[in-house]
């Protein structure tokens, strides 16, 4: 009986040493799997961010591009009173972020007559949305946001003088266009355009 103990004790022992290495092998197999995982959980991220950071709309023919804090474009008029310049500024006076301000300028009298101001704006989905303002003899007959097939009347109204007139594009609208988008401008006065920028 003594001999048949002591000849199954090393069988014992042995099957303990192999399911030790069984166990150690498993383990790395995991952490190696882990560690891939990981690796591509990284790779995927920077992937993510590089295509985030490129997101600057490239130019378009017959618009000015914004792509930075502020854009502007200056014209010779065609008539008076004619655009001269107009600017397009992020930011915008009681407004959340992703505003922006847009500014024309003219020169000539607007006291009289239908006079329209509009600037058209394009991001990278390439939505326009068009801000405007609209005079007749001198007085705001319309302020709005024009977005696809939605007219936003504006209730702050514009602030203007004899020679410039500001009004906000607000965050809702400007947070679409984001920080690079194309853009262009006119001033018609009693219909017939007197100044676009950019002009032709």
């Amino acid at each position: 009986m003594k001999l048949r103990v002591l000849a199954i004790a090393p069988v014992l022992v042995l099957l303990v040493a192999c399911g030790g290495e069984s166990d150690d092998s498993t383990i790395g197999a995991t952490a190696t799997e882990s560690s891939a995982a990981a690796s591509t959980t990284t790779r995927t991220a920077a992937q993510a961010t590089t295509t985030t950071d490129a997101t600057q709309l490239a130019p378009a023919p017959g618009k000015v591009q914004h792509s930075g804090d502020t854009s502007e474009c200056t014209v010779t008029p065609t008539a008076y009173p004619g655009l001269t310049e107009v600017d397009v500024q992020d930011g915008a006076a009681g407004h959340p972020s992703g505003a922006k301000t847009i500014t024309w300028h003219w020169d000539g009298n607007i006291s009289t007559g239908t006079v329209a101001f509009t600037a058209t704006m394009s991001g990278p989905n390439g939505q326009p949305i068009t801000r405007g303002v609209k005079l007749i003899d001198g007085e705001v007959i319309a302020n709005y946001v024009f977005s696809g097939a939605r007219q936003e009347n504006i209730s702050i109204p514009p602030r203007w003088n004899d020679a410039s007139i500001s009004v906000a594009l607000p965050a809702a609208a400007g947070t679409i266009l984001g920080s690079s988008f194309n853009w262009s401008a006119d001033l018609e006065v009693d219909g017939e355009s007197t100044g676009k920028c950019p002009g032709d």
